[in-house]
């Protein structure tokens, strides 16, 4: 390597941090933590998609907690991305953590994600502006818009095949080209339209795989 700094592909690639924000129900203190992690684990939602799973995901809840402020007890607590990772993975709880016995619910699948206001207040939204940075895309330094970053592409589905976690079969599709996945399973590879994958898939799919979409120089581009 000589003296090329070593960069780690799960941070590079997956990692991206969440700013949980709690707001005392009493005097309107706030507090704000960030969480770093590589992957969601999402709640499957009732004839839902997987926008609707992340919603309910960052959807704002109460909780106790004592403020050291007015000593009130209730307060309010949200989240929203921080940072956002080049590749996204989403992991659907399919099993049951006491029985082991899986949900065969169907769940739409999401070909396009924007992820730019979850667990933002619209108020929030409105009042900061988009910011910018410099990046760099083929050798060229240019400024990347960081309002372009919410968008993702559905690549990969992973899908199991069974009643519990004890039994069943994995495969995953891939896309190869816009429109055009391969399918993998075990030795049987065989080609499919995107239409068909994200159909057969509604309630086998298990863990996707985002990649982000990047906007440099007014072109949308994916991220390598």
């Amino acid at each position: 390597m000589g003296d090329m700094a070593y960069q780690c592909p799960v941070d590079t690639l997956l990692s991206f941090q969440l700013r949980y924000i709690r707001t005392c129900q009493s005097c309107g203190v706030e507090s704000m933590r960030d969480e770093v992690n590589t992957m969601l684990s999402l709640d499957l939602v009732v004839q839902g998609s997987i926008r609707d799973s992340l919603q309910l995901f960052f959807t704002e809840s109460n909780v106790e907690f004592r403020c050291e402020c007015c000593e009130g007890r209730v307060s309010t607590l949200r989240c929203h991305f921080h940072t956002l990772p080049q590749v996204l993975i989403l992991h659907l709880k399919r099993f049951c953590p006491l029985t082991l016995t899986k949900q065969h619910q169907a769940v739409t699948l999401d070909p396009i994600l924007d992820l730019r206001t979850l667990g933002e207040r619209i108020e929030d939204v409105l009042r900061t502006p988009p910011p910018t940075r410099v990046s760099s895309i083929g050798g060229e330094t240019g400024t990347e818009t960081l309002e372009g970053e919410g968008h993702y592409t559905l690549i990969n589905v992973l899908s199991h095949i069974g009643s519990d976690t004890t039994s069943g079969h994995y495969m995953a599709d891939c896309e190869e080209q816009p429109g055009q996945w391969v399918t993998y399973s075990d030795h049987c590879v065989s080609v499919k339209a995107e239409e068909a994958v994200l159909k057969d898939r509604e309630r086998m799919a298990y863990i996707l795989f985002y990649i982000k979409k990047v906007t440099h120089a007014g072109v949308q581009c994916h991220t390598e």
